[in-house]
């Protein structure tokens, strides 16, 4: 009967540790970059990727939000920047490039410690996007009409004497050239944000993020204080 009290009492010993260790864990586990892509048409035949990358959400305090260098790729370039209060926790990226329907995919990626003075240290975490381009972008197109106007020349001769020719000329009047432009831009928007920790995968699954992780760490402190005084009664016992 002893033995299987005290197995009883070791597995919810155990129990409630693993549940303090995993609390802990999705505390430290939420802070990621979350990231989204657009692109337009810029003549000729190019296309504008526009990348905004952002901290994620959260109740607690900025310096959860605050990081020191995040770190994007797309099209084969690596860009970098940061999250702080100066640029409201977010930043944007722009790069041109051949408008010919291509599919590109934005990641933005985060490592080591959060926080002004880099002391929140937390799991590394990525997020990714896909942006498509247009196939093609018009040129601008340029029409220009000119109009001449020419009078013809006069000339005046009296029989009896001989005069010298008058010949009047007016100067040809050009009217100023009109210029009409045609542009013609598109829009296509990005596809939907995708989730990636450690490696790329296809989907939407964004981390745990909005909520306030204060009673999450209090209900972990708890459990842990709650085996180990179980734990401790069962000693008592055996050594009564």
């Amino acid at each position: 009967m002893f033995g299987k009290n005290r197995r009883a009492k070791f597995a919810a010993f155990g129990a409630l540790i693993a549940l303090g260790f995993i609390v802990f864990q999705g505390v430290t586990d939420a802070h990621n970059p979350e990231i989204s892509a657009t692109s337009v048409c810029i003549p000729v035949d190019t296309a504008r990727i526009t990348v905004t990358v952002h901290s994620w959400t959260t109740d607690l305090s900025d310096d959860h939000r605050t990081k020191d260098d995040v770190v994007v790729t797309i099209a084969g370039q690596t860009f970098h920047g940061a999250f702080n209060a100066a640029n409201n926790f977010g930043f944007t990226i722009t790069l041109d490039v051949p408008a010919d329907g291509t599919t590109y995919t934005a990641v933005a990626s985060t490592t080591g410690p959060w926080g002004v003075n880099k002391d929140i240290e937390v799991a590394p975490a990525s997020r990714q996007t896909t942006v498509t381009v247009p196939e093609e972008c018009p040129s601008e197109t340029t029409t220009t009409t000119t109009t001449t106007t020419t009078r013809p020349t006069t000339t005046t001769t009296t029989p009896t004497t001989t005069t010298p020719t008058t010949t009047t000329t007016i100067p040809t009047t050009t009217a100023p050239p009109t210029t009409v432009a045609v542009s013609v831009q598109g829009v296509v928007e990005t596809a939907p944000s995708t989730t990636v920790i450690g490696t790329a995968v296809e989907g939407v699954v964004l981390a745990r993020t909005g909520t306030d992780a204060r009673p999450l760490v209090v209900a972990g402190i708890v459990l842990v204080f709650l085996g180990a005084a179980v734990e401790l009664s069962a000693r008592r016992r055996r050594n009564a």
